[in-house]
């Protein structure tokens, strides 16, 4: 099982995104803690070659040979985070840390060059923020879609340091959903105190909604769409009635007995006129 997850990992490998940076960070600490926690602790702590000295007394790099079994386990944990690291980096990016030694060293790198000095941090969130008072919920967009983008933005936001706490974003999810969701969310703040709501059971209460909104859509469709198919049954009927008692009608009149199939006519229009009423 094991030999198989490494396969998986190898094969379908997580990708930086300079533009969410926030998730490639997160994922990529939970993929290197699963290698090993150990791997983790080298990318906190650092890792050196470890040295040995000369008959001069100077320090020099220690021959593998000569390491250790705890230096080869910790150097093996590092080339595990290290690999981890370059093999999840587009080559554009790969070169800014290609020359690094240490997981460590090539996580700080990477970290400065996309999250900044303080003061760059601090634009991020504002960004951050100017996107989360604009977000909408769109025509289109279903209660899955717009949670999402919420819980997008506050992961991004966590990584810069910044937390939306769970009423913040209760209230920019009711405050944003459109008008068809206007009774259930009343409801909901009239009868909880949004306040003390967890954002997960919000959105889950609003999905559960959504479903029977779309079973009651699902529904009067296909009353319509009963009605409709009658409604071109019965016209088909009137059209092959009409031809059928216009040729007899015809056929009465020169035959002298034209009342008769007239009467007939009438009564089998009556009882379609029945029918669609």
């Amino acid at each position: 099982m094991e030999n198989t997850q490494q396969l998986i990992a190898i094969n379908k490998p997580l990708k930086l995104d300079i533009e969410h940076y926030g998730h490639w960070k997160v994922n990529m600490q939970q993929i290197i803690q699963g290698i090993d926690l150990e791997a983790w602790i080298s990318v906190e702590e650092g890792w050196t070659h470890p040295v040995t000295k000369d008959a001069n007394g100077k320090e020099i790099p220690k021959p593998k040979k000569s390491w250790s079994a705890e230096e080869k386990l910790e150097a093996k944990f590092n080339a595990k985070a290290l690999s981890a690291i370059f093999t999840s980096l587009p080559r554009n990016q790969f070169t800014r840390v290609q020359g690094c030694t240490s997981a460590k060293e090539a996580w700080d790198i990477l970290q400065v060059s996309f999250e900044g000095t303080s003061n760059v941090k601090r634009t991020c969130i504002d960004m951050l923020e100017s996107e989360f008072e604009s977000l909408t919920m769109g025509a289109g967009d279903s209660i899955d879609d717009f949670s999402s983008k919420l819980s997008s933005i506050r992961q991004e936001a966590i990584v810069l340091g910044k937390n939306y706490k769970d009423k913040k974003l209760v209230k920019k999810f009711l405050r944003s959903l459109p008008t068809k969701f206007q009774s259930h969310k009343s409801a909901i703040e009239v009868a909880l105190n949004s306040d003390d709501l967890k954002f997960d059971h919000v959105v889950g209460m609003m999905q559960a909604y959504e479903l029977q909104l779309k079973k009651k859509e699902q529904t009067v469709g296909k009353g319509l769409a009963l009605m409709a198919d009658r409604s071109v049954e019965i016209e088909d009927q009137v059209s092959m009635m009409v031809k059928k008692y216009f040729g007899k009608y015809e056929a009465g009149q020169r035959g002298g007995s034209s009342s008769q199939f007239k009467s007939g006519a009438e009564k089998k229009f009556q009882k379609l006129d029945k029918q669609v009423c």
